[in-house]
């Protein structure tokens, strides 16, 4: 949920753009109480049918019922609105303490468009600028050029000595 919680809290608006992470969440939500048994309120028993969660299409939910009363899908969909907004709250929480973290790697996106996980962890690290996140780019980039020039000579290399060899065996 936390790209919803970000566009809250930055933009003060919310878009269709966190859809999919809500289905997510809520598809997730749902298994912890129904499959789990990851909720108090009705304890470690697995709700629903053995199908998986392709039922509706595959067309097999329109012919089957529960195996469990209107009262406890009420309870099943509260124990998940339970979970989804306990989440969600720990998302805005997160966020808002580590927004200085948030505002730095957009920082870096807007410029750099991508960011690897050695890139992220390091701007997490607390007191690191912008300039050592930088210098860890060009870094790797520097690593990468001399990587690919060491393969293109061994390329090279390899192509002449084959050359030469076929050239001797040619009288």
């Amino acid at each position: 949920l936390g790209g919803r919680v970000a566009e809250q809290i930055i933009f003060n608006d919310i878009s269709t753009g966190a859809s999919n992470d809500i289905q997510r969440a809520t598809e997730t939500a749902r298994k912890m109480v129904t499959v789990y048994g990851m909720s108090e309120e009705l304890g470690t028993i697995h709700f629903g049918s053995n199908h998986g969660s392709d039922e509706v299409f595959l067309g097999r939910d329109f012919g089957s019922t529960p195996n469990y009363s209107e009262s406890t899908a009420a309870k099943i969909d509260a124990e998940i609105k339970k979970i989804i907004n306990n989440a969600y709250n720990l998302a805005y929480t997160t966020i808002e303490k580590y927004r200085d973290k948030l505002d730095f790697v957009t920082e870096f996106l807007l410029k750099y468009e991508i960011m690897d996980d050695e890139q992220f962890a390091l701007a997490m690290k607390d007191g690191v600028t912008m300039e050592e996140v930088e210098a860890l780019v060009t870094e790797k980039k520097r690593r990468s050029e001399e990587e690919n020039k060491k393969r293109a000579q061994k390329l090279a290399d390899e192509k002449k000595k084959a050359g030469g060899i076929s050239a001797r065996s040619n009288p």
